[in-house]
């Protein structure tokens, strides 16, 4: 077998002075000097010769680690090389604000994120880097609905005609790509299937064609997405599981973009929750991403457990509450919870406000008043500066429910007053949030009146409320049929 010639020539590719920075480097970071011997072995060969290079260290230990060597030499050399070139590749620099925005968006980091894109922007419009336009939007437009939520509709009609112009900059052959890009988009916007269409999604899918590995990836997922904003979720789990398959044959492959092999294999375990597909399929997919977890000889492990973990969790706790009894749900459950509470200085604010309101919704659902409260307060303390502002206004309607089977009645009247209120500040949910407030209100009133009260419920039943994505995100339509027919929320959940 010809042995792997990449180190060799990338040894060989180095100037006189990308080399002296290389040791240089070496040296500050205190890297060993075995990788330097074999450095020099190397970079004195004219061809490369293996066995010359065993038989020359045939006495150092790494010899035993040959090809764990070899790799780490190669990526420690890419490594110098980025900050070598960092300052005078603008290309490379853009890439770095990137990836320093992506760092800190993901710690909830809003401000300073868009300062950066604002300065890679300048870059691409000065040395004309057209090919890095869609990927500075789609960054931007995913910070801007976590940190401006507001302000979205008012910059829509603008970002699309950004998302046009970086895609039509693109050549015929980046078709895939343009996909990508407005697949991004659409997802990030929360478009429906008619405004996808109308930006040519559909036309764009039914008009490409794959070439390679990735192209292929990218196609399947835009077909899985259409099917996804067609509310058609069997369709999705067959493309998201056909890109899974895919995506293994080649271990190699899988390997080297092993994040978005997390997010494919995510993505067919969602779909399988919301087409309820079997349990055992369902838990097969969690046992693919913790094979990932435990196994993976990654670098990065930690940044590594931190994905899948968050994809695991977010979940593992419908999971656990749709899927199983309540102890066995609560076995599922309080083994996430330990686990979170080991990676929670790696987490982002916005992805543990998501999770406090996941475990708080088990709770209640499971008529656990009190967990459910304990796990609420920690959203409704924060400040409300736009992180994760579905949650928590999906924490101010869930403490009415969770008050009321405490039994707080005082204390609820202020809450439901306080609810009222704050649904000003919220224009397209105050109507909702309102309704809910009243209903409430109306519940707590009618309570000794047994009569009244199952009619109020059958009348709330009846309304376009039941609808609503606050009623179907907090099962609110299960709590009120449990309440009525004196049996707990999880039986209509279940059923």
């Amino acid at each position: 077998m010809t042995p792997n010639t990449d180190l060799f020539d990338l040894i060989h590719s180095l100037s006189r002075t990308e080399k002296r920075h290389f040791k240089l480097y070496s040296s500050m970071h205190g890297e060993d000097k075995a990788y330097i011997k074999l450095f020099d072995a190397i970079e004195k060969q004219k061809k490369y010769d293996e066995q010359a290079i065993k038989l020359l260290f045939q006495k150092e230990s790494f010899l035993k680690r040959f090809s764990a060597t070899k790799a780490y030499l190669y990526q420690s050399i890419l490594r110098s090389l980025k900050i070598y070139h960092q300052d005078s590749n603008v290309t490379l620099e853009v890439h770095n604000i990137f990836l320093e925005v992506e760092i800190l968006s993901q710690r909830g980091i809003y401000k300073p994120s868009l300062k950066l894109l604002e300065k890679s922007k300048q870059l691409i419009e000065r040395y004309q880097l057209d090919f890095l336009n869609p990927y500075q939007v789609d960054l931007e437009l995913r910070i801007k609905r976590f940190a401006k939520p507001k302000s979205m509709l008012d910059v829509m009609d603008n970002d699309i005609a950004r998302l046009r112009k970086s895609l039509d900059s693109l050549a015929k052959k980046d078709a895939i790509l343009k996909i990508s890009c407005l697949q991004s988009f659409i997802l990030e916007k929360k478009l429906s299937l008619e405004e996808a269409k109308a930006l040519g999604f559909k036309q764009l899918i039914d008009s490409s064609t794959t070439n390679g590995y990735l192209d292929t990836v990218a196609q399947f997922s835009s077909k899985s997405t259409l099917s996804y904003l067609s509310s058609d979720f069997s369709e999705t789990r067959k493309w998201d599981r056909q890109i899974v398959r895919f995506m293994q044959k080649d271990k190699q492959l899988m390997q080297e973009h092993l994040y978005k092999y997390i997010a494919n294999v995510s993505n067919s375990l969602y779909s399988a929750l919301a087409s309820l597909a079997s349990k055992k399929e369902i838990a097969e997919s969690f046992q693919l991403l913790e094979k990932i977890k435990f196994n993976s000889k990654q670098n990065a492990l930690s940044k590594l457990e931190v994905k899948v973990f968050s994809r695991i969790s977010i979940a593992k706790i419908p999971f656990a509450l749709y899927y199983h009894d309540k102890k066995e749900g609560d076995i599922i459950v309080e083994s996430v919870i330990k686990l979170y509470n080991k990676l929670k200085p790696e987490l982002g604010e916005h992805f543990r406000r998501g999770f406090h309101m996941s475990v708080a919704h088990y709770y209640f659902a499971r008529a656990e008043p009190s967990k459910s409260l304990d796990w609420l307060e920690p959203i409704l303390k924060s400040k409300d500066d736009g992180t994760r502002r579905d949650i928590f206004i999906d924490a101010l309607i869930l403490q009415l429910f969770v008050h009321y089977d405490l039994g707080n009645t005082i204390l609820l009247h202020s809450i439901i007053s306080a609810v009222k209120f704050q649904a000003k500040k919220y224009k397209a949910l105050e109507t909702p949030m309102t309704e809910v407030a009243t209903m409430i209100e109306k519940i707590v009133r009618y309570e000794l009146d047994k009569k009244k009260l199952t009619a109020y419920i059958n009348d709330v039943l009846q309304t376009e409320l039941v609808q609503s994505k606050i009623f179907k995100r907090l099962t609110i339509q299960e709590w009120l049929l449990g309440k009525l027919n004196h049996k707990p929320t999880e039986f209509y959940i279940h059923k």
